[in-house]
């Protein structure tokens, strides 16, 4: 096969720390090339180096050579922040084609839309108006415009449905079949690599620790770093045995969250039209036993964040009956410190003027702990999450790290229930594992009950007893039943 680009003993510099570490691979044209690793590893600055786009403050050492123009798309990994609220997505198809000097024309615009099965009335519409898979679908569009003979796609699928990354990882191969481009695939998830690849390899700590086709990486790994993973993904996709064998074991358990009659509406409409209100929650009610564990999944949209918004005491709902630990939502000050989140986008949840330590304690700090407590309680808890190098700023950390600083702060004040929404699903499979063992043990530890948002149901099936499937804002499915 002809070769697109060669790393040839690459190295990258920060002062006097290495960064990436004789970094030597080839990309073949029309393959599917899957980048692996632990957040942090250095996938993502290997791609960045192939699109020239390394921060101005580090030195290289080592070649990025193309054999071919220098064409590429990208596909980010969270769509949202990759577009401008302000500008329709017909704004956004007119930059993106002056930018690579294409003719801009709403005529190819429509049929590339069409090409990733979006109606052309959205070309009017803007981001915050649209999913997230049907944003994610349009960068697949623009990242294609200019048939580049590669397409980079940094963890595209993370954020997205079970149903969705199916839908997303099909749409990418019809369209590599159609226009016979390569795929760098970035990501820490061996499902997808096991499915997609043609070729692994495996990164860490800025080396490349295995390279191999997919057959002989998952039959005869080679490095120890390369077992781990694949003992992770094994005990991942065992969750679901085990939680079947489980069964219904709630007939003498204490109920410690009870909500009754959630109901939700916007209303849609501008000033000149009828407000027509749109069902958000309709009619939701359930009960959260005490130490179990339950796990709500469903498509995007399909209500599950505006039902954790509700429980949280953040978005009002009238006629909701909610008690947690027999107090109800109304006394919220009482209520809300039996309850905390993890978030899904730990950058948008941290302050990046705090240091890990300090997002750490801020909780404890609010309810009046001494400095010493505070620092006392954070040193066991970073310890417990491997969480190092707690002076640093949170901007500094990287994804999944800063994700882990997260879960480190919402269970700092040893509450009653917390809520994971999507806490693990930009953690590497590696550190999943040992996070939901840690989850599992803080649990014991501190009686602690975790309501599970996630799309990944190997996460939900390790972690829960019960599990509930939201559409159209209705709680319609039960598990165990």
């Amino acid at each position: 096969m002809k070769k697109l680009i060669s790393f040839e003993s690459f190295y990258l510099y920060h002062a006097q720390q290495t960064i990436l570490h004789n970094i030597t691979y080839d990309i073949y044209e029309n393959e599917t090339l899957v980048l692996l690793g632990s957040s942090g590893s250095g996938k993502s600055l290997s791609a960045r180096a192939i699109m020239g786009l390394l921060p101005q403050n580090l030195q290289t050492k080592g070649f990025v050579r193309w054999h071919c123009p220098k064409k590429f798309g990208i596909v980010m990994q969270n769509p949202a922040s990759c577009f401008d609220s302000i500008f329709t997505i017909q704004q956004h198809f007119d930059e993106t084609f002056y930018a690579k000097k294409l003719p801009r024309d709403s005529r190819v615009y429509r049929q590339l839309l069409k090409e990733v099965d979006i109606e052309e009335s959205v070309l009017k519409a803007y981001p915050f108006e649209l999913s997230g898979g049907m944003l994610q679908r349009i960068m697949i569009a623009l990242a294609l415009c200019s048939h580049s003979p590669l397409l980079i796609a940094d963890e595209p699928s993370s954020d997205i449905d079970t149903q969705g990354q199916k839908e997303l990882m099909e749409l990418i191969y019809r369209l590599k079949a159609k226009q016979n481009f390569a795929i760098l695939f970035i990501t820490h998830d061996l499902s997808i690599a096991q499915q997609y690849a043609d070729r692994i390899i495996l990164m860490d700590k800025g080396r490349i620790q295995e390279e191999n086709d997919k057959e002989s990486f998952f039959e005869s790994p080679k490095q120890e770093i390369t077992h781990s993973f694949l003992n992770a993904h094994t005990l991942l996709n065992r969750a679901k045995s085990r939680f079947e064998q489980k069964g219904n074991t709630h007939s003498h358990s204490e109920i410690l969250m009870e909500a009754k009659n959630i109901h939700l509406a916007y209303h849609q409409g501008n000033f000149f039209a009828k407000k027509i209100p749109k069902k958000i929650l309709n009619n939701i009610d359930f009960c959260l036993y005490r130490g179990k564990n339950a796990g709500i999944v469903g498509k995007n949209g399909a209500g599950k964040s505006t039902l954790m918004w509700v429980l949280l005491g953040i978005q009002p709902a009238d006629s909701a009956q909610i008690t947690l630990n027999s107090i109800p939502i109304t006394k919220i000050k009482e209520y809300r410190r039996h309850i905390s989140m993890v978030f899904q986008n730990p950058p948008a949840s941290l302050n990046p003027r705090f240091s890990a330590q300090d997002a750490i304690i801020e909780p404890l700090r609010n309810i009046g702990y001494s400095k010493q407590e505070c620092l006392r309680e954070a040193n066991f808890i970073a310890q417990s999450l491997k969480i190092e190098s707690l002076h640093k700023k949170t901007i500094h950390f990287s994804g999944g790290e800063q994700q882990r600083i997260a879960i480190a702060r919402a269970i700092i004040t040893k509450p009653s229930v917390v809520i994971l929404d999507e806490a693990l699903s930009n953690l590497d499979m590696l550190l999943q594992a040992q996070i939901i063992t840690l989850l599992k043990d803080i649990q014991q530890q501190f009686s602690l009950t975790y309501l599970v948002i996630s799309h990944d149901m190997r996460i939900v099936y390790a972690l829960c007893e019960d599990i509930w499937e939201m559409q159209g804002g209705r709680i319609h499915k039960k598990l165990p039943s």
